[in-house]
């Protein structure tokens, strides 16, 4: 470091082009092998744990690429990262099911008149109310108190209260999910107060990717008397709500409708009995409305101690029944319905392990 006795001016030389300057407007693009994540997509990447999330883990053959790019992330926060192309991939997609297989109408309403253009059949994803947890009882509760939900964008949520005989709430089951809440509160009509619950609100009962299914109705004597589905939809995880909407300058009112969802693969099998002197048992996958499930059994010192599933098949609706055809039964098990996307190959792709 030169210095002077006297004022003047110190001309210093310094090398930076090989540092990343640590502010937010550094852009960095990188081309990389990684475990997981789209090919050949620049995604942009703002943190080490994003890198982990969309691109996975370093290991002994991607810990060049992938230490690479986390070095730049230490100093900035916006990365262009391209997964590359390599041999021997593997990639895990999504496959949307449970689709709605029929809408069932639970009230034909009335003063629905226009059929050109009929009423608005809307499948609703947003806002759905999934579940009402009480956290404090409260006191006083002679009898069930009604129970109303509170919000400005969402409605047609119903649900119904449960009390003890002590006088306390115990739960709140919710009968219609209803649709559009964002921020919802909840009225109890009627004797007790002081309980307190909070509010379960899914922002979309379908999976990305999913498709919207499209439905007509069916009009007679100023009531809806059916509804047609035209198209059924993926990617639902649980029923959404219908909606039907009357035609402008139309003055129907009160119909109301359920949609049932399509079945899917099975997710799990549980092991609730092992069973005796089994040696090498085939595991029979019977009834539940769908086709296709194949499991194993493993066997220790002839007790089942676990059931794997091999394919999960498609269109479970229901748990089906497991049994093991062989001497000594005895193995009981229960089952898990996975009703909206499953693991599937790829052009010939092995399914990722993730």
């Amino acid at each position: 470091m030169p210095f002077q006795l006297s004022p003047g001016v110190a001309v210093v030389e310094k090398d930076f082009t090989s540092i990343v300057p640590a502010v937010a407007t550094s852009i960095g693009a990188f081309a990389g092998q990684f475990d997981w994540g789209p090919v050949l997509e620049p995604i942009t990447i703002t943190s080490e744990d994003d890198l982990v999330r969309r691109f996975g883990t370093p290991n002994n053959f991607n810990f060049q690429s992938w230490f690479t790019a986390a070095n730049f992330l230490s100093y900035s926060n916006n990365l262009l990262l391209v997964r590359q192309k390599t041999t021997n991939m593997k990639n895990a997609v999504v496959t949307p099911s449970g689709g709605v297989s029929s809408i069932t109408l639970d009230n034909a309403g009335y003063g629905y008149i226009s059929t050109d253009p009929a009423p608005s059949v809307q499948v609703r994803t947003d806002g759905v109310i999934k579940s009402v947890t009480v956290l404090t009882g409260g006191t006083g509760f002679t009898q069930a108190p009604v129970v109303s939900f509170n919000d400005s964008t969402g409605q047609g949520a119903a649900a119904t209260a449960n009390v003890s005989a002590g006088g306390q709430l115990i739960s709140i089951t919710v009968t219609k999910q209803g649709y559009g809440y964002t921020n919802p509160s909840i009225t109890l009509t009627g004797p007790g107060s002081g309980a307190t619950f909070s509010i379960n609100v899914d922002s979309s009962v379908q999976e990305e990717g999913g498709s919207q299914p499209t439905a007509v109705a069916t009009i007679s004597g100023g009531g809806i008397t059916g509804i047609t589905l035209a198209n059924n939809g993926n990617g639902y995880t649980t029923a959404p709500t219908v909606s039907i909407i009357p035609a402008t300058g139309d003055q129907g009112t009160g119909a109301t409708a359920t949609a049932v969802l399509s079945g899917g693969p099975i997710q799990s099998i549980t092991l609730t009995s092992g069973g005796a002197n089994y040696v090498s048992p085939v595991v029979a996958i019977t009834g539940g409305g769908g086709t296709g499930a194949v499991a194993t059994a493993t066997v220790v010192a002839g007790v089942i101690t676990g059931i794997v599933i091999a394919a999960g098949g498609t269109g479970y609706t229901s748990n089906p029944t497991a049994f093991c055809p062989k001497v000594n039964s005895g193995c009981c098990v229960s089952f898990v319905i996975f009703s909206w996307f499953r693991l599937v190959e790829v052009e010939g792709i092995e399914p990722s392990s993730r």
